[in-house]
C-alpha cells in the first residue's frame, strides 16, 4: 500500500491553506500523512468511520484508509498563535474526489 504526504501551504495573503495533493485516488491500506512548514497541522477526516482514525495531528501516527472510496478533510494549522482553518471552521475549499480538501474561509459551513 502507498503512503500519501500531503503538504499543507499557508497562504498569509488569504490566510488560508492550500495543498500539493494532486487527486491521487487511495485504497484500502493507504497511509494519509499531513504536514506544513507553517506550523502544527490539525486535520478531521470525512466521513470519520472509514479511517483508523478521525483526526490527525502534528506527530501522529499516519492514518489508515479502511476502504476505497472518496472523501474529504477539513484542514488547520497554528501560525504565530492564530488557528487557520480547522477547528475554528469545517468549510471546505478545492475538494477532490478520493483525495480531499482543506478549508476555505469563502464558503460556508
Amino acid at each position: 500500500m502507498a503512503r500519501h504526504n500531503i503538504e499543507l501551504i499557508y497562504n498569509p495573503v488569504e490566510d488560508r491553506l492550500e495543498f500539493n495533493d494532486p487527486g491521487t485516488l487511495t485504497q484500502a491500506g493507504d497511509e494519509l500523512t499531513f504536514e506544513s512548514g507553517a506550523g502544527p497541522v490539525r486535520v478531521l477526516m470525512i466521513p470519520e468511520h472509514r479511517f483508523s482514525a478521525a483526526e490527525y495531528r502534528t506527530g501522529d501516527a499516519p492514518i489508515v484508509v479502511k476502504d476505497s472510496f472518496d472523501f474529504t478533510y477539513c484542514c488547520g494549522l497554528v501560525v504565530d498563535g492564530h488557528v487557520v482553518g480547522y477547528p475554528e471552521h469545517r468549510r471546505f475549499g478545492n475538494g477532490q474526489g478520493g483525495s480531499g480538501g482543506v478549508g476555505d474561509d469563502t464558503l460556508d459551513p
